[in-house]
């Protein structure tokens, strides 16, 4: 059985490696053995505390709580009770590698609140707890067969990129469209980068490039970018770009509409979609006059309006399903829209209630004066001249 007649005791080590590869970070297999109540989570809090503050005192940086080394300092220190007080020969190769310096910190025979200040007392052990570092494992294990208190502490530096941005992703996600990736620079300039692009959180097989031509197998979900980026000496650093939209699908068929039917006022005109695919396609209508939409226009056939003579009348057609792009495609006809030969102006006037104009005049001539219109007649010279007989004043308006 351990007697507890030996006064307090510290041991420190110290260990330093530089490594020629990058290697990942592995969990350890090595479990603690179950402490007793007076090894609580609070007994590492304040040794965890205690530490960093006397680091903040000097300007550094707090360490970080290093699961995996916390595994290995608290198994050393039980293994002391039972082994003997000294050193672990393998702290260094049981911590997460990646490191480029380590060091370990014993003792024996203190409390949790009081050895760390034992250890800042002693010039080798204050030297590792201030020594450059960005994480730690700690260890206690008060034995209960009498032995007394044991504590560890690893230290361990792993070295960081300065400059690790998270990367983007540019374009449309649609089907058929192509993603653009850009990783950002990275300091220090790293020695490889890997990427992979993901669907919904998932790894496409193959799309490691990047850029990326989005696919029918994308359609309803998103999009991330991940580059995982290496350099010697430093742990391998993964990032992952936000979302895309969700992506849409690209209609495979979305062909041109035609019309049938005269182009003439009063007359029917009926527009043809064509086969849309993949079916089935919601479509819509609506027709235009010069380029313009005409309000309440929108079925599949349109008679011909007073008001479209001497003008184009067009169609457009869109196609719409839910998780693909809406598409629209617009006839390719200009022919414009003939008016017609009014017997008399009552006749005219019911549709033109100002009179129609040729293009170009723009006063009325009254008993040789040129007055300014009265209202707004009709601008068509196709109109006009099918109605000219109507101008008895010849001033180039029919039945002002």
């Amino acid at each position: 059985m351990h007697q507890t007649v030996r006064p307090p005791s510290l041991l420190s080590r110290r260990m330093l490696a530089l490594f020629t590869a990058v290697i990942l970070t592995l969990g350890l297999s090595l479990a603690a053995p179950t402490v007793s109540a007076n090894a609580a989570a609070s007994d590492i809090a304040t040794i965890l505390q205690q530490t960093n503050a006397a680091r903040a005192k000097q300007g550094l940086p707090a360490l970080k709580s290093n699961a995996a080394m916390n595994k290995v300092a608290q198994a050393w220190a039980a293994k002391m009770a039972t082994d003997g007080y000294r050193h672990n020969p393998a702290y260094s190769t049981q911590i997460p590698t990646g490191w480029n310096s380590a060091s370990e910190n014993i003792a024996w025979n203190y409390t949790s609140s009081t050895v760390v200040a034992a250890w800042i007392n002693s010039p080798g052990h204050y030297a590792n707890i201030m020594r450059a570092g960005t994480d730690i494992g700690i260890g206690y294990y008060d034995d209960p067969d009498g032995g007394g208190r044991f504590f560890v502490q690893n230290f361990a530096n792993y070295p960081a990129f300065t400059a690790a941005p998270t990367p983007k992703v540019a374009g449309t996600p649609r089907v058929g469209s192509t993603l653009t990736a850009t990783p950002g620079t990275w300091s220090p300039a790293p020695d490889m980068l890997a990427y992979q692009w993901k669907r919904g959180g998932v790894a496409i097989p193959r799309a490691t490039a990047k850029s990326y031509t989005v696919t029918a197998a994308d359609v309803g979900t998103t999009l991330t970018f991940t580059v995982t980026v290496l350099k010697v000496g430093l742990p391998a650093v993964t990032k992952t770009s936000s979302a895309t939209a969700k992506v849409t699908g690209r209609l495979t068929a979305a062909p041109v509409p035609r019309i049938s039917g005269t182009v003439r006022v009063g007359q029917t005109l009926t527009a043809t979609a064509g086969t849309w695919s993949p079916a089935p396609v919601a479509l819509s209508y609506q027709w235009k006059r010069a380029g313009v939409a005409i309000i309440g226009a929108t079925a599949r056939t349109y008679v011909v309006r007073p008001t479209d003579a001497d003008a184009s009348v067009t169609v457009t057609v869109t196609g719409k399903k839910s998780g693909y792009s809406a598409v629209t495609r617009q006839s390719t006809s200009s022919v414009k829209a003939v008016g017609l030969v009014y017997r008399t102006c009552a006749l005219l006037n019911a549709q033109y209630p100002h009179g129609v104009v040729k293009a170009g005049v723009t006063r009325d001539t009254v008993k040789g004066v040129k007055r300014a219109f009265t209202g707004a007649p009709y601008v068509s010279t196709a109109l006009y001249l099918l109605n000219k007989s109507r101008d008895g004043d010849t001033d180039g308006i029919a039945c002002e």
